[in-house]
């Protein structure tokens, strides 16, 4: 079996910092939103758009109740000191 010889590349710069610069973030790849679901997601001031997350005594107790029930627990009939 005879094998091809290899094959010599040359790097051409300005078509890596280009491939490099299209698989970037869009907030990094441009200045302004682009798109009108960039603008309204660039947007973090604006309450009615941004939904974090917060506690209250209501989720804090549902957290902690989720938290528990899944504990291990002693099988019923056997001791966990056997």
């Amino acid at each position: 079996m005879s094998r091809k010889p290899a094959e010599v590349v040359t790097e051409n710069s300005d078509f890596i910092k280009a491939f490099h610069k299209a698989r970037e973030e869009p907030t990094k790849k441009y200045t302004a939103p682009q798109t009108e679901s960039q603008e309204i997601a660039s947007n973090r001031n604006d309450r009615r758009l941004n939904f974090s997350r917060c506690s209250s005594d209501i989720t804090k107790h549902q957290e902690y109740a989720l938290r528990s029930s899944h504990l291990p627990r002693d099988k019923p009939g056997k001791s966990s000191q056997e």
